[in-house]
């Protein structure tokens, strides 16, 4: 029996090395069964076991009746399974919001480098869509003054071309919608915070990344308070299976 795991354990570390360096490539199938047996010169008993223990690590998919395949790595889940993991581990809602303000801190950073002037084009237009609603603020202008917040933001961040950390972002300004009645009753917070963008664009645009990363951080003084609160409000654990599992939202 010791034999046998060591062998599985040998064609797991061989196969995950193959997948690393893309021998095998995302979503390409693998040897059946029978012929990694006669590759590695074992039963396929090992073997099966080998492709189980790559499942349970997300390297293998196995379909049944079809093959196993090489997992085909999706930002956006991984983005969210790490969300998922900062809430299961004991992860408060100033945790998330600390995480949110230094991304898009550093973003602000890489964007003030390596901008271009269509880039700050981009950014102009977006930031003129982000219309902030009068008050008392109706859900669907708030939702569309978010998603061009969401947007402006977004632009930013992929400068950085960096998939995963786009995905956050995104995650992000999308889990705060979940409490939006919060959100109304602090307005005047909301629009404090979105005159920073104006510093945040002129940082970028004089390439000066040490007062971009001042913009942002100045936002998220005005807004820490208000992102806690929404979070706080509506259950972390609430907000996550919202989000992640698509429940719909309750009454506004």
């Amino acid at each position: 029996m010791s034999q046998r795991v060591t062998i599985s354990q040998h064609i797991v570390q061989d196969l995950h090395q193959k997948i690393l360096n893309k021998s095998y490539k995302s979503g390409q199938r693998l040897p059946t069964e029978r012929e990694l047996a006669v590759l590695y010169g074992v039963s396929r008993i090992p073997v099966r076991e080998a492709l189980k223990t790559l499942a349970q690590q997300g390297l293998v998919e196995i379909k049944h009746g079809s093959g196993n395949y090489v997992t085909v790595i999706d930002e956006s889940k991984l983005a969210e399974q790490i969300c998922q993991y900062i809430f299961m581990s004991g992860g408060k809602p100033n945790d998330i919001v600390h995480l949110w303000q230094i991304m898009q801190a550093e973003s602000a950073k890489y964007a003030a480098d390596f901008r271009t002037d269509s880039d700050i084009a981009l950014f102009r237009r977006l930031h003129e869509l982000c219309v902030i609603p009068a008050e008392p603020a109706p859900a669907e202008k708030l939702e569309i003054f978010f998603e061009a917040d969401k947007q402006f933001h977004v632009a930013i961040a992929k400068l950085c071309d960096n998939s995963l950390l786009i995905h956050f972002i995104k995650i992000f300004h999308d889990i705060l919608q979940f409490n939006d009645a919060a959100i109304r009753q602090n307005m005047q917070g909301i629009c404090a915070m979105f005159e920073k963008h104006a510093d945040l664009l002129l940082a970028i645009e004089r390439q000066d990344k040490e007062a971009a990363a001042k913009a942002v951080n100045d936002e998220f003084a005005i807004g820490r308070h208000i992102f806690t609160t929404a979070m706080q409000v509506l259950p972390l654990h609430e907000v996550f299976s919202k989000y992640f599992f698509g429940f719909t939202k309750g009454p506004h």
